[in-house]
């Protein structure tokens, strides 16, 4: 990759229907100025950096309309800024371990990720995470447990899930008065009846 390109900030790529990986031959990271990485309807990705490092200085990373994709990374790195990851219509089955280490980590949007199941179980950020929204991904059966230590979150939006979807203990969730939206038919009844 040329040290020009390595200056981009921002970086969008649609509709490169073979591009199958952001991994590079002979390169270890992938634009060491990048914050912005948007990724729209690229058919054949299936996994955004295999065999490169995660880019430590990206905050927003968006991905839409990529079917194949499985995977972003192995893990997240403890130095990587990230602020926001926005999934959509991806086959995307996991979320890279080390959430957890993302301290500046706010939000974190899946729509129709058909094969998502579930969260690792590393948790989640616990002082600047403030949004958690997941729609129509019909898999996915459970948040993350780590949800009940989460006191600064603010948004959670849980809809066209499994119906079987499990939610942390009632008496567990510290967030209950504070948010501003709970979603899914199951976790209302879920706060307000003890279920």
């Amino acid at each position: 990759m040329s040290s020009t390109l390595c200056l981009l900030e921002d970086l969008e790529i649609s509709y490169c229907r073979s591009l199958m990986s952001l991994s590079s031959k002979g390169h270890k990271s992938i634009c060491n100025q990048l914050q912005l990485l948007e990724i729209n309807q690229c058919l054949k990705l299936s996994c955004l950096f295999s065999n490169t490092e995660f880019p430590i200085t990206l905050k927003h990373l968006r991905i839409g309309g990529c079917p194949a994709l499985e995977y972003i990374a192995q893990d997240f790195e403890e130095t990587a800024c990230l602020e926001s990851i926005e999934i959509m219509f991806s086959g995307i089955k996991s979320l890279p371990r080390g959430l957890d280490k993302l301290i500046d980590l706010q939000e974190i949007s899946l729509d129709s990720c058909s094969n998502l199941v579930s969260f690792e179980e590393s948790g989640l950020p616990t002082t600047s995470f403030i949004a958690f929204n997941v729609d129509g991904c019909g898999k996915f059966g459970a948040l993350p447990n780590c949800m009940a230590s989460i006191t600064s979150l603010r948004e959670l939006h849980v809809w066209n899930c499994s119906a079987d979807i499990s939610f942390p203990r009632r008496d567990s969730l510290p967030i209950s008065h504070h948010l501003k939206s709970q979603t899914h038919p199951k976790f209302i009844g879920h706060l307000w009846n003890g279920d």
